[in-house]
């Protein structure tokens, strides 16, 4: 299952972008992956662009720990309560990669779980270029590469970047763009009290990987998840036939009941080619022909005609 291998660090990503909505059901999967992290002594670096990092703590079941760093973008995403000329105020954020560096030190980078909650508000705090620059300027770090030689470390970092739906059409154009630059896409799938997700994966070898997922945490908090249809989340197929159109959509008729279709298929055409009856049945009213054997599309007609 691909969720739980994304867990236990099984799969090759470096950036997994979660598209969730506001009900924030995807917290389940981040709790695990931090729990995971923390059991490997790894260290963990939430920025905090849409909520308070006390919010955040307690969404994500975090307990106090020395190798998670919350940084507070929420509280100074503007840089409105900074006094410029003070040094011993906390400085605006810049960068993601001296932020993380700045906490944990470069030794500590390989292996580390960078969250990015959400890329909604910080492509609308941040231009599109900026955004973009932040993330390429980590993926291309200490975290992720050796900065000498540009190779993949042999323990790299994981990216974890959250959109929240509802936004504005031009801030879903932003988000698009990140999307398509993420390895791994996780679609929470609405409509649906249980949390199913739609998982795109990009493979090494250029394939795209495709699954349906049901995740869940059993009574003793373990994770759990099992592939399921691409529908489940519904809970029927939607049919390919127009019977779920509006009855007011036009004026005319578009769909057929059940015994409708089943006439239909039972209708026999007027026009039928004989090929067992030699004479046709005088009380069928029916038309039947048989095919010239010499016959010849492509022969003038008028050879036919006896003049």
């Amino acid at each position: 299952m691909f969720i739980k291998q994304l867990v236990e660090n099984e799969v090759k990503s470096n950036f997994v972008l979660i598209k969730d909505d506001y009900a924030s059901r995807s917290s389940l999967i981040i709790s695990k992956l931090i729990e995971r992290y923390l059991q490997r002594s790894r260290e963990i670096h939430l920025f905090c662009f849409e909520s308070s990092p006390e919010h955040l703590r307690n969404l994500f079941s975090i307990r106090s720990h020395d190798r998670v760093h919350f940084h507070d973008v929420f509280s100074e995403c503007g840089g409105w309560t900074v006094d410029e000329t003070d040094p011993k105020k906390k400085p605006r954020f810049t960068s993601l990669k001296q932020s993380c560096i700045k906490a944990s030190g470069k030794e500590n980078t390989g292996g580390s779980l960078i969250i990015i909650d959400s890329l909604s508000y910080f492509l609308m705090s941040d231009s599109l270029q900026r955004v973009t620059w932040n993330l390429q300027n980590l993926l291309t770090s200490c975290f992720f590469k050796d900065e000498t030689s540009a190779l993949p470390i042999l323990n790299p970092s994981l990216l974890v970047g959250v959109s929240y739906r509802g936004t504005l059409e031009e801030q879903s154009r932003k988000e698009s763009w990140i999307e398509s630059n993420a390895d791994t896409v996780i679609n929470v799938l609405q409509n649906s009290k249980d949390l199913f997700l739609k998982v795109e994966h990009k493979k090494g070898n250029g394939g795209l990987l495709v699954k349906f997922e049901k995740v869940w945490a059993d009574e003793n908090g373990i994770l759990k998840n099992e592939e399921c249809g691409e529908h489940a989340s519904s809970g029927h197929k939607p049919s390919n036939e127009s019977e779920n159109l509006p009855d007011n959509l036009t004026t005319f008729k578009l769909d057929l009941r059940e015994e409708e279709k089943l006439a239909r298929s039972q209708l026999k055409l007027p026009f039928l080619k004989n090929e067992e009856e030699k004479q046709p049945q005088q009380q069928s009213g029916m038309i039947y022909y048989t095919a010239d054997d010499n016959d010849d599309d492509e022969e003038d007609p008028d050879d036919d005609l006896e003049i």
